[in-house]
């Protein structure tokens, strides 16, 4: 198995985790408000980048073209964030030993994801991508 394919499978392993394991709606309001943004943002980012682009995997397309509207104006990874936002708060709101070392399985392999696409996209696009990195957080606005 590939690098590339190593880390979308331990990615949709964790997302599967959460999702045969217990409710698929947090329980606190605080839980349910932070999984909802996640659920917005995912969409929101697939709604810009528009079924073509859409990918799993860190390589871009051949035909990709660096988005920076919408969520991706602020951000580079909206969907890391939706998927981090999503399972955090289900992980959080179960709080079961199990779904926090999960979650952080998820985080780690996410953070490993996210820096090796970002060498394939600096490759990829160039100057214009180490630009936007520059204006832009990775997954949190203003954070990181």
């Amino acid at each position: 198995m590939s690098r590339s394919q190593t880390l979308v499978f331990v990615q949709f392993a964790c997302i599967g985790f959460f999702l045969i394991t217990g409710s698929r709606w947090a329980h606190s309001i605080l839980g349910l408000a932070i999984e909802l943004i996640g659920i917005f943002i995912g969409l929101w980012a697939i709604g810009v980048m528009g079924r073509f682009q859409l990918t799993v995997f860190p390589e871009p397309k051949q035909n990709a073209k660096l988005l920076e509207s919408g969520p991706y104006a602020v951000i580079r990874h909206p969907m890391y964030t939706s998927v981090l936002l999503v399972c955090g708060s289900l992980a959080f709101d179960r709080m079961e030993l199990e779904g926090v070392a999960v979650f952080a399985v998820l985080l780690f392999n996410q953070l490993m994801k996210l820096r090796y696409e970002e060498k394939l996209l600096r490759r990829h696009f160039g100057e214009p991508y180490a630009e936007y990195m520059q204006r832009t957080s990775a997954i949190l606005p203003y954070i990181f």
